[in-house]
């Protein structure tokens, strides 16, 4: 039971009055996944240098959140950046920083335009306003919003119409009504740290799908090439030649674009890496399909067939 004896569970029960198992007709102890749950975290929690005494009184909910707490007191690197403003807001900070602790905390200034970092690219934004201004258009909240596309803005208001809050409804911000709390705080968190983690496990699994190459291949029809099969009269029944020859070009524009978000965009650079690594080989594997419909088409010299048949036979493992 959580490597904790029964000789242990029996002592703490004892000692500050736990109810930590039920009896049955025999009087044998049996532990339901409540009981199990309780001793696991006083466990957990108590490795972690808390006393059982001061642990004993407190419920299911309040060790949960003591042991999230904990968790995040011990993030000490590579901490997410999370950007404040709002005297509620600060208020929580000062009396709750360990709540906050897995957050590197920038506040934001009277003018918060002016104190943002363009360099940095915050996880969450959370801001306290009195009321959503009445113009969505040229707003702080959607420069903010629009500046920091990855990131996450959360609002708390205490009034707004309807009509206000649909206009910013395109954007990624969250509108909370009621001034912040350290539980609405706490809730906050949990949900955002389960999305990031989709997140990272999202990339990982993207980056697994991209071991199956070997190496990054190069484009293999010159844009001059792609522009002549554009104006190619096809004699199959379709267009598929001329389709493909511009979704090729297309892909070899946007592949170019991807190298430039890598070099200016440091924030992201792992997600781009991955879309970029993606645009290759959605690039190439588009070749193969339009050097198949050329060589259909017969507008292919066979020696040219079979060095692109070794190229795209190379490029896997």
């Amino acid at each position: 039971m959580a490597d904790i004896s029964t000789h242990t569970i029996r002592a703490w029960e004892k000692r500050y009055n736990l109810n930590l198992a039920s009896r049955n007709a025999a009087g044998r102890r049996r532990y339901s996944r409540v009981h199990a749950e309780h001793i696991a975290l006083l466990a957990q929690l108590s490795r972690q240098g808390l006393k059982i005494g001061d642990m004993a009184q407190k419920s299911l909910d309040e060790l949960n959140r003591l042991a999230l707490e904990n968790r995040l007191k011990q993030v000490s690197e590579q901490r997410p950046v999370m950007y404040l403003k709002g005297r509620q807001l600060n208020q929580l900070f000062e009396e709750h920083r360990l709540l906050f602790s897995a957050y590197l905390v920038r506040k934001l200034g009277v003018d918060p335009l002016d104190t943002l970092d363009d360099r940095e690219a915050p996880r969450l934004i959370l801001l306290e306003l009195e009321a959503i201004p009445t113009e969505a258009h040229g707003s702080d909240i959607i420069e903010i919003a629009q500046r920091y596309p990855m990131s996450e803005v959360h609002v708390f208001y205490r009034f707004a119409t309807r009509k206000v809050l649909d206009c910013f409804e395109q954007q990624n911000v969250f509108f909370i009504k009621g001034r912040p709390t350290r539980d609405s705080l706490f809730q906050l968190f949990q949900q955002t740290s389960r999305a990031h983690s989709l997140y990272i496990a999202t990339l990982e699994k993207a980056e697994e799908a991209l071991a199956v190459f070997r190496s990054r291949p190069e484009p293999v029809y010159s844009v001059e090439t792609l522009e002549k099969y554009l104006d190619h009269l096809p004699k199959l029944e379709c267009e598929c030649p001329n389709h493909l020859s511009e979704l090729v070009h297309q892909l070899n524009a946007f592949q170019n674009y991807t190298e430039r978000c890598l070099e200016s965009d440091r924030n992201d650079a792992r997600l781009h890496q991955i879309i970029h690594d993606y645009t290759v080989y959605a690039r190439h594997l588009m070749e193969q399909a339009l050097t198949l419909v050329l060589q259909a088409e017969g507008v292919v010299p066979l020696e040219d067939q079979v060095e692109l048949l070794n190229v795209f036979q190379s490029d896997r493992q």
